[in-house]
Formats: structure tokens, C-alpha cells, sequence
């Protein structure tokens, strides 16, 4: 599955596809192994995305990239996320719909949804009892 983005004026493909996979799990495979929370380097990079993380978002879209051409350069990149005109929350979203749909990382996205749901259902009944003391 592949996602573009208009980047000065050039149309960029981003794969989420098994090669993507394997590049993601091996880098963040020695980060993941520390927690035990986080089992896989995938997971451990999207939910730190998904907190906002911009260089996650970058590490996501530039390694997505890489099989694809044109290829962008880092530095082009950085400028396109470091552009006040560029909205990273619409980004990140968009990026995540595209690794909910991808068949490589959609089952492991679930997984990770259905965590943040439930972690926000703890954190929610948490609160709420911290308010009736």
C-alpha cells in the first residue's frame, strides 16, 4: 500500500510494505528489547508517532520511501516537516490510516490500537476515581 505526498512541487510514494517492516523492526530492535511493554521495534516507533513524536514521523515516512522513486533526500524532508504551513497531526493521522490498511503492518497496528484504547480506558476510570475521593 502506498501513500503520496506533494513535497515542493514532487509527488513522493511511501511504502509500508514488508521491506519497510523489516527495516523498522531491525533498527528499533535493540530500543524494544528494553521494555517489556514493547515487544517489537514497529510497534515501539508508531506509538512513539503517534504521541507526536516528529522524528518518528520522519524515521516512518523517510524509511518508507526508500524503495520507491523518486526518492527524497533527508534534508527535504526535514524542511517538508519543519514547515509551518505542514500540519503534522493531519500527517500523522494520514500515515496512520495508510499502516492500518497496509497488509504488512495492519495486524500489528490493531494491536497497537486496541493497547492505546485500553490504556485510555485505565488512565479514564483511573481519573475518574481519583475524583470521587
Amino acid at each position: 500500500m502506498n501513500m503520496q505526498l506533494e513535497i515542493n512541487g514532487t509527488t513522493y510514494e511511501f511504502r509500508f510494505g514488508i521491506g519497510f517492516m523489516k527495516e523498522i523492526q531491525s533498527r528499533y530492535k535493540e530500543m524494544a528489547s528494553i521494555s517489556v511493554a514493547i515487544p517489537s521495534g514497529f510497534k515501539y516507533v508508531v506509538a512513539s508517532m503517534l504521541d507526536g513524536h516528529i522524528e518518528d514521523l520522519f524515521d516512518i515516512l523517510y524509511t518508507s520511501n526508500k524503495t520507491e522513486k523518486p526518492r527524497i533526500t533527508e534534508k527535504a524532508l526535514m524542511e517538508y516537516l519543519e514547515d509551518e504551513s505542514t500540519d503534522i497531526e493531519s500527517l500523522i493521522k494520514q500515515v496512520k490510516t495508510f499502516l492500518l490498511q497496509a497488509n504488512a503492518s495492519k495486524n500489528l497496528m490493531n494491536q497497537i490500537m486496541s493497547a492505546l484504547a485500553e490504556e485510555q480506558t485505565e488512565t479514564t476510570a483511573t481519573k475518574a476515581k481519583t475524583k470521587k475521593k
